[in-house]
């Protein structure tokens, strides 16, 4: 299991972009996908959490505040697949989150902690190779890290 942190310079602000570029393992259970604040692999808060559960067949959103997860939303059907490469981009905006699988609207997310504390993003779980980037604007991307296994 995969677990990697990448700083944002500057932080999250409304109307970015976070754009996850990878492959799940063939023999996946899961993989999250986490906007946080802090480095630390068990952060107390984290405004957004996405979170690709296979075993589940389902993937859940869901935000934590001082250790404490809040009220999990659902989303189906699972828009993944095992071993397939995805792209995954997640807008920010004032009202909330909404995430795209592969170019097409999977959810929207409300937000309910300030998208100012964002300074970090966790990959962690079943992941082959994964590429995270930031985009303040299509023109305006920096690759904040990749990993391959």
């Amino acid at each position: 299991m995969v677990a990697s942190v990448f700083f944002i310079p500057g932080g999250i602000h409304q109307g970015d972009f976070i754009r996850f570029k990878g492959c799940a393992t063939k023999l996946a259970h899961r993989f999250d996908l986490n906007l946080q604040s802090g480095q630390d692999i068990d952060s107390p808060n984290i405004p957004f959490h996405f979170s690709v559960r296979f075993a589940e067949g389902r993937v859940a959103c869901n935000s934590r505040k001082q250790f404490g997860w809040e009220r999990e939303l659902g989303n189906g059907p699972m828009p993944l697949y095992k071993g397939k490469p995805f792209d995954i981009l997640v807008r920010v905006e004032q009202d909330g989150y909404i995430v795209e699988v592969d170019q097409e609207i999977f959810c929207r997310f409300p937000n309910r902690a300030y998208i100012t504390t964002i300074d970090y993003i966790q990959v962690s779980g079943d992941i082959s190779y994964m590429i995270v980037e930031h985009e303040h604007s299509p023109t305006k991307k920096n690759c904040l890290g990749q990993f391959k296994i």
